[in-house]
């Protein structure tokens, strides 16, 4: 039953995440800057949890400072700025190729440990790294001129990708042990102070937003930063991160269905397959890495 329970909760997360895109493209609709976005997604959401730890573990408002620099560090330079260009790349490109690019994270992940030696990568992870390559060519239809996809769009979704790649390689490296409710309270926290900073000095008119998109703002703040996050920690708790990380795979067939029904959005055969080609690309990537954690566990 738990372990039914884990695999419920790692949908409903991987669900969460996918409509993510939909709620910002409907914010931009209304005038909103990704700035804002970002600004209102971590303002919401840390008053939010605000509330949470003032009636459940009021503790937890009390991190030392070693915690707080590792929070600010991730909140700042890994959520912030992967949200900055992730809603940039929503601005040029459609909800479906933007969180495609996004979804590089983890075969820069991969090529980090590879380049860095900190763990050892098998030749066998090469395999689902060309098919992602390949399905990401196939999706941007690079070679089709008829197809005008932007430029900067691509450029910002990649960047989306590298920090978040940064993302889960500092929570992995520094902060895996630590409550998760916390971090993400205390790193949208960090991330709402430097992106408000942000807007104050370059459009500090940006950080009034107009009244139509207030729901948008909201909605996208509960299922981006407090619903999935929820899940997603309980869920680890019951199946643990290999299997949670497959299911969440999930996210990308997911955010294309929602931008289909509720944009009107339209891919071609071509990016249909290269899409697919990636999706499959990830799931057997966490396969390979569940494989290797069975061996080590064995010897």
């Amino acid at each position: 039953m738990s372990l039914r329970r884990g695999y419920f909760y790692a949908l409903i997360s991987a669900l969460s995440y996918s409509i993510v895109a939909i709620f910002a493209k409907f914010a931009l609709g209304t005038g909103v800057v990704p700035e804002a976005i970002t600004f209102w997604q971590y303002l919401l959401t840390s008053a939010i949890l605000l509330v949470y730890f003032l009636l459940t573990d009021r503790r937890l408002l009390r991190p030392n400072k070693d915690q707080l620099w590792k929070y600010a560090t991730l909140g700042i330079i890994g959520s912030m700025m992967t949200n900055f260009f992730y809603y940039h790349a929503l601005t040029h490109l459609s909800a479906g190729l933007a969180s495609m690019l996004l979804f590089s994270a983890p075969f820069l992940i991969n090529l980090f440990f590879i380049l860095s030696g900190l763990r050892k990568i098998k030749t066998i992870f090469f395999l689902p790294i060309g098919l992602g390559l390949l399905g990401n060519f196939l999706a941007l239809n690079l070679l089709d001129e008829a197809i005008q996809i932007s430029t900067i769009g691509i450029l910002f979704g990649l960047l989306a990708a590298v920090f978040y790649a940064f993302y889960a390689i500092f929570m992995d490296l520094k902060i895996r042990n630590q409550n998760a409710h916390q971090m993400n309270m205390f790193g949208t926290f960090f991330g709402m102070l430097a992106s408000g900073s942000y807007l104050l000095l370059t459009q500090p008119a940006a950080l009034i937003v107009p009244s139509e998109s207030i729901v948008w703002l909201m909605l996208n703040a509960i299922f981006a930063s407090v619903i999935p996050v929820y899940f997603a920690y309980h869920s680890l708790q019951l199946i643990g991160s290999d299997k949670f990380s497959v299911i969440s795979t999930m996210e990308l067939p997911m955010t294309l269905v929602m931008a289909f029904l509720l944009l009107n959005e339209r891919l071609t055969p071509i990016q249909l397959i290269g899409m697919s080609l990636v999706v499959g690309s990830i799931i057997l990537l966490r396969l390979l890495e569940m494989r290797i954690q069975r061996t080590s566990a064995l010897l």
